[in-house]
């Protein structure tokens, strides 16, 4: 057997181990979205007739930024804060944390720092898959 319930770490490792499972699933969940808004915005600024490729890349990496930071930075920010002044029954301001505390860090800025690292190298593998696939 894998797990050993006699070893003085089973339970902390039985309360981390579905807290890293959602960790990884949340951030792989938001660099797949976030590819797919890429991939989204690429395509639809082909039909946006512009004059040259520079000022077609300078849209699309405008619109990038500004839906992976409503998707990375203030969907976690909000999802998370604890604000007096929302209904229960409403995810925004509904979270556990009232200020940037230590446990805000250990949870949600490592989720954020996670999905960061994610999607610098996400947007690249679609195209090392797509060459991959045509070798």
């Amino acid at each position: 057997s894998i797990v050993n319930v006699n070893d003085p770490c089973h339970d902390y490792w039985a309360d981390v181990a579905p807290l890293f499972v959602f960790t990884t699933l949340a951030t792989a969940l938001i660099a797949g979205v976030n590819v797919v808004t890429g991939v989204f915005a690429r395509v639809l600024a082909k039909f946006e007739r512009h004059k040259t490729v520079a000022d077609r890349e300078h849209n699309v990496g405008k619109r990038m930024f500004i839906a992976f930071f409503i998707n990375v930075g203030l969907a976690l920010l909000l999802v998370n804060a604890q604000f007096d002044y929302f209904d229960q029954s409403f995810i925004i301001g509904n979270g556990q944390y009232p200020d940037f505390t230590s446990e805000w860090y250990a949870n949600v800025g490592t989720l954020l720092l996670i999905t960061m690292g994610i999607n610098v190298f996400a947007p690249h593998s679609v195209g090392v898959a797509l060459y991959l696939y045509r070798q």
